[in-house]
């Protein structure tokens, strides 16, 4: 190997450590600001035992990093993280986990402008819906906005 591989090769190698940290933070972020939003007062050290204790939740922490390589979008890293947190918290979700980790591995930019443009009213909504006598009215969950 040329001399001069070997400082660049190291270069890489410490360029994707450093990029590899940040996305974990942001994951790990994610996680813990997903579970407090069921159980506001848990530590991280609860949090982490409640995901490693559990088989199935290895795997879809496994799956939440796996899709993490392949960005660099922070809210996507964030969504996955929240996504693996409720889900440590209320394990009978754990199939819905696994399809938005799956559907957010998928997800790019195009994707979020659609989505975006889905949930959000149009300029005219205190309009819709009067005709026919509706209201429309929009509402959070965990994971998504609806029409209700």
């Amino acid at each position: 190997m040329a001399s001069g591989a070997v400082p660049f090769l190291e270069d890489l190698a410490g360029r994707i450590q450093e990029e590899w940290r940040g996305k974990g933070q942001l994951v790990g972020e994610g996680t813990l600001a997903g579970a407090r939003e069921i159980q506001p007062d848990i530590t991280p050290e609860e949090l982490w035992e409640a995901l490693v204790g559990d088989e199935d939740l290895r795997a879809l922490m496994m799956r939440v990093l796996d899709a993490a390589r392949y960005t660099a979008r922070k809210d996507k890293l964030r969504w996955l993280g929240a996504i693996l947190g409720q889900v440590a918290l209320d394990k009978g979700r754990i199939n819905i986990g696994l399809v938005l980790t799956a559907a957010l591995n998928d997800l790019e930019e195009p994707h979020v402008a659609v989505l975006r443009a889905l949930t959000e009213l149009p300029p005219h909504s205190s309009t819709l819906g009067q005709a026919a006598g509706q209201r429309v009215v929009l509402r959070r969950t965990r994971w998504s906005a609806r029409a209700r």
